[in-house]
């Protein structure tokens, strides 16, 4: 999932692949474990200390994925790089922005809870609508991956 050059000044890096959330990668899974294979080199470099630091993170607790979609424009566009928790997985979840697996394909969404219970996953463009689901349906249909703790772009 990532790898740390244990010699030298890289030793104070951790690397990650970066994995593509379009439709045909689906591989990936709340444990973090099947990542997909597809990565383009060279790999996003992080320093340790700040992973450590900003966010109570290990690199074993992180991927990285390049967002394919313009359903969360202008927060995020297509092709921006977003570092997601694998430890914020599950349905218990704090509101914010989540990597959801969801019918067949990955997607990031703003999740929301209702007083009573229900859970809004919704797009910050407004061309897409905002899905409304019961908590059953929500359990029943959408796996969180984890919740997005950064994200850069290219200018």
């Amino acid at each position: 999932m990532f790898e740390t050059p244990k010699t030298g000044v890289e030793a104070y890096y951790a690397h990650f692949p970066v994995h593509t959330c379009f439709p045909v990668m689906q591989e990936l899974t709340n444990t973090g474990q099947n990542l997909p294979s597809e990565a383009p080199k060279p790999p996003l470099s992080f320093d340790l200390t700040w992973l450590r630091q900003e966010f109570a993170a290990s690199p074993e607790d992180i991927c990285a994925v390049v967002l394919g979609s313009e359903a969360m424009n202008p927060t995020l566009r297509p092709s921006n790089i977003v570092l997601v928790d694998l430890r914020k997985s599950g349905h218990a979840f704090e509101e914010g922005l989540h990597l959801l697996r969801y019918g067949d394909g990955m997607a990031v969404r703003r999740l929301q809870r209702g007083p009573d219970g229900s859970v809004a996953l919704s797009c910050d463009n407004p061309a897409y609508e905002t899905l409304h689901l019961t908590a059953e349906e929500f359990v029943e249909k959408v796996e969180i991956i984890g919740r997005v703790i950064w994200f850069g772009r290219k200018p």
